[in-house]
């Protein structure tokens, strides 16, 4: 897709339907807010199943299985979801790490486990996928700082290396974990995988600031010097795991467009896989924010199209050729 010399126009249900058979929608922001389906969302995506059009939920929230995700969907009313529509950045980082291990590069330390910042339910997938890991929960420090930077020279790194050094979101992050984690990749040889670099993420007081993954990802690429291999949008590996996983019916990127709520992931994603880019106006970027990203030359973050909301794409709606200023 070429990058974007204008603000995105509003979308028409009729240019969304004929245009595209395959939609990926980020979850948080886009499908729903917490436990709540945002306006439309269940609605439109029963449309889309119904019509035999290919919808996957792109999450780079890592800390839930896929079952788990498909329960949730259930649960809040999204009842024609199954794992075939799930994609995670912890599914892909399962998948990458599996593809790691199985090579003839890492067949000497293929038997070591990974290292992990991220959630016991992050543990729980990678262990479900073969990958064994340690790490995950409280690594505290003493009370007494002076004695314990006294014997930082000396901290237990407990085993010689892991197979990688893997990070998610962690609410335990701490500085004994930052330092074991680090020390590792001074080993070349030992790889570096995050699940997202999201800075922050969507929660129910839009006044509070949540810190993601990307915290956690940040800390250890400014003290190890290395750049990680990202797992979630908007890298080419999560594109190219939802291509593998849906080969039986190989995704036209010409037909295929991301709905995002984040320019800085979901509408990159889509511009650097050659996808189709769609922000929806009901989480975190807006069209002010599009406007400033192209001011400053980000045109890469600028969507093509944008909606108010899901609503605005219901099948309904396309008997009245959408609204005077829309693309139809």
């Amino acid at each position: 897709m070429a990058s974007p010399l204008r603000l995105p126009q509003r979308i028409g249900a009729y240019h969304f339907w004929n245009n595209f058979d395959n939609i990926l929608f980020d979850a948080d922001g886009v499908l729903w807010r917490e436990q709540q389906p945002l306006e439309g969302a269940v609605e439109l995506v029963g449309a889309l199943l119904k019509a035999g059009k290919r919808v996957v939920v792109v999450t780079n929230n890592s800390t839930q299985s896929c079952a788990e995700y498909v329960k949730k969907c259930q649960r809040i009313g999204f009842t024609d979801l199954d794992e075939q529509n799930i994609v995670s950045s912890g599914m892909v980082l399962a998948h990458e790490l599996n593809k790691m291990k199985h090579s003839s590069e890492f067949g000497s330390t293929a038997h070591l486990p990974v290292y992990l910042f991220g959630s016991v339910g992050l543990q729980r997938l990678l262990k479900e996928s073969g990958i064994d890991s340690f790490g995950t929960g409280p690594d505290p420090m003493p009370a007494d700082t002076a004695t314990f930077v006294s014997d930082l020279p000396n901290l237990d790194l407990g085993v010689p290396r892991p197979f990688a050094v893997v990070a998610g979101y962690d609410i335990h992050l701490s500085y004994a974990k930052v330092m074991r984690a680090v020390n590792w990749l001074k080993d070349k040889t030992v790889p570096f995988l995050v699940t997202n670099e999201d800075a922050t993420f969507p929660g129910p007081n839009p006044d509070r600031v949540i810190p993601g993954a990307g915290t956690v990802t940040s800390v250890l690429r400014y003290v190890s010097g290395r750049e990680p291999k990202v797992m979630g949008k908007p890298s080419a590996v999560c594109w190219q795991y939802i291509c593998e996983k849906a080969a039986d019916t190989p995704l036209d990127p010409l037909r295929t467009v991301i709905v995002g709520d984040r320019c800085d992931t979901d509408i990159l994603f889509g511009r650097l896989n050659g996808l189709s880019t769609l922000l929806v106006l009901s989480g975190v970027h807006s069209l002010a924010d599009a406007e400033n990203f192209l001011g400053q030359g980000q045109a890469q973050l600028v969507p093509e199209f944008y909606a108010a909301s899901l609503a605005e794409l219901l099948p309904s709606l396309t008997e009245q050729n959408g609204s005077a200023n829309a693309v139809n």
